[in-house]
């Protein structure tokens, strides 16, 4: 790739790549704590000598409103602004976009958007967590349109990822409530890009790996391969 961002966007490509989403097939309930901190510590892990992060900082720029779950820091200069959210993706995008506008940057930057499934909907045999689509369907979704606008306006490329679950009523855990969020399990995550108001090259599957396919440790997991 070359051009303002590129080199932005190959980091931001390069810390989901890096991240160890399999943690996540272990996880169950609402874990945006655990998202937060895979991103943390791989960014961290990256590089031990020049990376850095601030993590929920209260205030940019002084405009108390816009927030971030994190800031990614190369040396002294931001290069990455971090969004996890369950429930309120298209509003995470656009804290992105109002944070991005709001920092005065010299150095490439990229904006990271983690949307995982937060609870599911319907009842009886029709009970599921609503799956993000693949690929170009994502892009003809309010969030794929969200992600390119907000690659345009802020002229940084965007990397979103898309956590998706698979709704399974028998995991029970003891000890403690029954709670929608809790009644599936994490099945594949996804990672699609956007520069510039587009959508580049076609989904990326982060996980499971084609082993994990194939050692099938996951319910109906091969119903997802594309």
């Amino acid at each position: 790739m070359s051009g303002v961002g590129s080199s932005a966007l190959d980091l931001g490509r390069e810390l989901v790549k890096n991240i160890n989403w399999s943690v996540t097939a272990n996880v169950f309930g609402s874990f945006h704590s655990t998202l937060v901190g895979l991103i943390v510590e791989t960014w961290c892990s990256m590089d031990m000598q020049d990376h850095y992060v601030l993590e929920a900082p209260p205030v940019v720029c002084g405009v108390s409103r816009i927030k971030a779950d994190a800031l990614l820091y190369r040396s002294t200069d931001l290069v990455g602004i971090v969004e996890v959210e369950g429930s309120r993706v298209l509003n995470a995008l656009s804290k992105l976009r109002d944070h991005a506008k709001a920092v005065e940057c010299r150095s490439d930057l990229f904006a990271l958007c983690v949307a995982y499934q937060y609870e599911p909907r319907g009842g009886g045999d029709n009970r599921a967590f609503r799956f993000f689509n693949n690929g170009e369907t994502l892009d003809k979704q309010r969030i794929g349109q969200e992600a390119q606008r907000v690659s345009e306006d802020i002229a940084r490329p965007v990397v979103l990822v898309t956590v998706c679950k698979q709704f399974n009523r028998t995991w029970v855990f003891k000890h403690c409530k029954a709670s929608n969020y809790a009644e599936g399990g994490v099945c594949k995550v996804a990672c699609r890009s956007y520069k510039d108001g587009k959508a580049l090259r076609r989904e990326e599957i982060l996980w499971p790996t084609p082993d994990e396919f194939t050692r099938n440790r996951f319910p109906r997991a091969e119903s997802h391969r594309r």
